[in-house]
């Protein structure tokens, strides 16, 4: 919560107020509100007396044209503050400000640009040249994944309500719910045709180093920093300077190919220094995704998609009673999908990721978000709404998101009041 979001929360005005503009730039914030005329009349000067009241109810507030939570992530500590800014402020900072954050990563579209799925007919092919067996499993791949579509297909078109008449947030995790039986079946084919049978941990491997190396997996700008949360100050590899924790969760078939593909993807650091600290912070990295059953055995694989003893991952459901909340953080999830749909609800801030134009995954996500009545509003704007429900914001990149974390964590580092 920033701290115009508290102010929003716990003001003693609720009117008509929707927008307020510093008359004065932020050191001496706040002598003066200018209130947007609205239908429901002219705009007023609202002065520094009422603001030290509590009488605060701004849904956007700006400091020379940025928002609160811009200015904040060009000044490590706001100074110069009224009385009663210093006092909310102080409110704030025991509510939310400087809570660790446990931060919580869906992998593909969200750490990467796009899907990943595909590298398990690369993981397949490399283990048939190594076996030197027959057949193609590219096209095999192929064809498992027009399976899947005609399979989720005709789910959709036999399944009641349809999607215009889940108007509701039941309505709609109860669908994302019953997918389970497409993904199952899907599961049960590659299964039934061994295809995976016999992948080894070096398949693995070498499938995520030649897709990073071509580019077909790649990780969006400001990945370091956010996997760096989970880093001690002596080891953050990348100088975040964070206080909290971070894990991915994926519905991904192998938790060794995400840890591969980061390792790989480390290989292009700006140095030797930061891509040492990050393989450590990768291998230390929890991440919660199925896994190749007996991938360690001497003959690979045996083609199983959920090993023993793990969690099987395969919807959005599953996604959210795997999704670990803790307690006294600031509990944040990202994702890019309606397989994120719960998750995103479940946390106290869901950050959905929007590139533009957006791919079939987000604008899917964004319809259904629209579709329920949840407003999602971009990340920059996020003093124009208190975390007091689930909060839902969109970011473009990794980097507008570690930014806000930075912003959360900064404004509860103390302020001196003047005056």
């Amino acid at each position: 919560m920033t701290a115009l979001q508290f102010l929003s929360r716990h003001s003693l005005y609720r009117g008509s107020l929707q927008h307020y503009k510093l008359m004065f730039p932020i050191h001496v914030l706040p002598y003066y509100f200018h209130e947007r005329s609205t239908s429901r009349g002219p705009a007023r000067i609202i002065n520094r007396n009422c603001l030290d009241q509590g009488v605060v109810n701004g849904v956007v507030c700006t400091a020379g044209g940025r928002t609160i939570a811009a200015a904040v992530r060009d000044s490590a500590r706001l100074t110069h503050l009224s009385r009663g800014m210093q006092r909310m402020l102080n409110n704030f900072r025991a509510n939310m400000a400087g809570k660790p954050i446990n931060l919580v990563l869906d992998w593909d579209g969200t750490l990467t640009k796009k899907d990943t799925m595909f590298v398990m007919g690369r993981m397949a092919d490399l283990r048939s040249k190594r076996l030197e067996l027959p057949g193609d499993p590219l096209a095999a791949w192929e064809g498992f994944a027009k399976a899947y579509m005609e399979d989720y297909a005709a789910y959709e078109a036999r399944y009641e309500p349809k999607a215009r008449s889940r108007t509701d947030r039941e309505a709609e995790s109860a669908w994302l719910k019953r997918l389970e039986d497409v993904e199952v079946r899907s599961a049960a084919r590659v299964q039934k045709h061994a295809f995976l049978r016999g992948v080894k941990r070096e398949d693995i491997n070498l499938a995520a180093r030649k897709s990073v190396e071509t580019g077909e997996v790649s990780l969006r700008p400001g990945w370091q920093k956010l996997l760096a949360l989970s880093a001690t100050a002596e080891e953050d590899p990348v100088g975040t300077s964070l206080n909290g924790q971070v894990s991915i969760l994926s519905v991904n078939w192998s938790e060794a190919f995400i840890r591969a593909s980061l390792k790989e993807s480390a290989q292009y650091s700006d140095t030797e220094e930061i891509r040492d600290r990050l393989h450590k912070s990768i291998d230390a990295l929890p991440i919660l995704s199925n896994e190749l059953a007996s991938l360690e055995s001497n003959y690979g694989s045996t083609g199983r998609l959920s090993e023993a003893g793990r969690p099987r991952i395969r919807t959005s459901y599953d996604k959210l009673m795997n999704f670990k909340r803790e307690a006294e953080h600031l509990n944040v999830y990202v994702g890019d999908s309606t397989t994120d749909f719960d998750a995103l609800l479940a946390a106290d801030v869901g950050i959905c990721i929007c590139d533009d134009p957006m791919g079939s995954g987000q604008k899917g996500l964004a319809d259904t978000f629209a579709r329920v009545g949840c407003e999602v509003t971009h990340i920059d704007q996020a003093d124009s709404h208190g975390l007091h429900g689930p909060t839902l914001l969109w970011a473009r990149d990794l980097n507008e998101i570690y930014h806000f974390l930075l912003a959360s964590q900064r404004l509860g580092d103390g302020t001196r009041s003047e005056g």
